[in-house]
């Protein structure tokens, strides 16, 4: 769900695209252009997308002055043809829909092998000072995915494209819990990410965020927020008051925060101290 407007004025090293298998090569890549740019959302809204790669940042918890590193996770958004484990995709999102049947294949309902990428990353990157709509700064941490969609002809098209985004965090809006539990990115009448978010039939964007203070929960955790999203296609009623939907590739992305190793150290350093006054007193 897209919580902030993006930062402008970015700077960062372009890097080349990751191919690692034929098929990723072929349905998917990777091309930043190394400066943001300007898209209008489904509802005619401006926004802006940072359109660069940058894997990692450190802050500074802004109450309690420990410093932490942010980095994307993985490190590149990874390609898949199926849900994986990570997220429990299927399984949260059937609970979530149970009258919606959703079908998932590796063969036939794939992303076309056409010599052109149907999915391409335009913008995957950390950031530690995000913008409000109106252009005010603020002081939320967080990461932003932006892809782009170009189907080809045997590929889902227009209206009944779509996408559907499943979450899997430690970390709520605003409560470290230290438990990862996961949703679907989306509104309670409908699994499409671009029903209620930012997103179309062309592009997808998220970027994801949390407040830069209140860290001081962290127990050796990294704190995760971890997706996987896909392409897919509404093939019309279910007959059980939901819709028969055919899910395609996708790919997973996301962030973690963990403290700088002398941050670590700190903390470790004042947990002993404060167990071996504990101590003192009691003997």
């Amino acid at each position: 769900m897209r919580e902030q407007l993006v930062m402008l004025g970015v700077v960062s090293t372009l890097l080349f695209p990751v191919t690692p298998s034929t098929v990723q090569a072929t349905v998917f890549t990777e091309n930043y252009p190394g400066a943001p740019f300007s898209y209008m959302n489904g509802r005619g809204k401006a926004f802006v997308s940072r359109g660069i790669y940058d894997p990692s940042e450190t802050f500074t918890d802004l109450i309690d002055p420990t410093n932490y590193t942010i980095s994307l996770l993985p490190a590149h958004p990874q390609f898949l043809t199926a849900p994986n484990a990570a997220v429990n995709f299927m399984s949260v999102l059937a609970a979530s829909y149970p009258t919606w049947n959703f079908n998932y294949t590796t063969n036939g309902n794939d992303l076309a092998l056409s010599g052109n990428p149907s999915l391409t990353a335009r913008t995957y990157t950390t950031f530690t000072n995000d913008v409000n709509d109106d252009g005010s700064s603020n002081t939320m941490i967080g990461a932003e995915l932006f892809l782009t969609n170009t189907p080809a002809a045997t590929d889902p098209q227009g209206a009944s494209m779509h996408w559907i985004q499943v979450v899997s965090n430690n970390w709520s809006s605003y409560k470290y819990s230290g438990t990862a539990t996961g949703f679907v990115d989306a509104s309670k009448s409908s699994p499409f990410y671009d029903v209620c978010c930012d997103a179309t039939n062309l592009y997808f964007d998220d970027t994801p965020s949390r407040p830069r203070y209140g860290l001081t929960n962290f127990n050796g955790t990294p704190l995760t927020w971890l997706a996987e999203v896909f392409v897919a296609q509404d093939m019309g009623p279910d007959g059980r008051g939901g819709d028969n939907v055919n899910i395609y590739d996708g790919v997973e992305w996301g962030w973690q925060v963990v403290p700088e190793p002398s941050s670590l150290l700190l903390l470790s350093l004042a947990g002993i101290t404060l167990l071996a006054m504990h101590r003192r007193r009691r003997s």
